[in-house]
């Protein structure tokens, strides 16, 4: 087997295990913490940690791949709603993976997290807003930023720390990786 082929069998094998978290992750989320609501439609988004480092580690593809796994997840297994999520996680995704393309040594995984987190909070609102003809749910919004930039950096931590454990870090130039 060529060097080449050994490299993409372990990116799958990587990205798989990330995929199994996310499940793991929303799973647990939904069921252990759904119950807990701090402002209407905020979750905490623990799974995002792993879509965090595939972007980082293995780029925008397997975002989006471990984006929908965790949709179709949402879907099978919680019956949820699809627009909102759809909009969010899929503008979520982007743009961390515009901020991580863009700023790649200047950012840390908290960066990402909190602009993922915040991109998503923002999309859902502005969804649920026009889709209710009504700018009145907006009132949230500002709240829900605020904890954005609480919960993105938790998930920006946990990718961080299991980048560490799965020997996934950052390519820096060489420099150490900040979190």
């Amino acid at each position: 087997m060529s060097k080449n082929a050994r490299n993409h069998t372990g990116t799958n094998r990587k990205a798989a295990i990330l995929g199994i978290l996310v499940i793991v992750f929303f799973l647990l989320e939904h069921f252990l913490l759904g119950g807990i609501k701090m402002t209407e439609g905020v979750k905490i988004g623990l799974y995002n940690a792993f879509i965090i480092l595939a972007i980082i580690k293995f780029g925008p593809k397997y975002g989006f791949i471990l984006f929908f796994l965790k949709l179709l997840t949402g879907i099978v297994a919680t019956s949820a709603a699809l627009l909102y999520p759809l909009c969010g996680g899929i503008i979520s995704v982007a743009a961390m993976s515009a901020i991580n393309s863009i700023f790649k040594e200047k950012i840390g995984y908290l960066g990402i997290g909190i602009t993922g987190a915040a991109a998503y909070n923002i999309t859902v609102y502005i969804a649920a807003a026009v889709s209710l003809s009504s700018a009145a749910i907006l009132y949230n919004l500002p709240a829900a930023l605020l904890l954005s930039v609480l919960f993105g950096s938790v998930t920006g931590a946990i990718a961080y720390l299991t980048s560490k454990v799965m020997n996934l870090s950052r390519t820096n130039g060489g420099k150490n990786e900040e979190i």
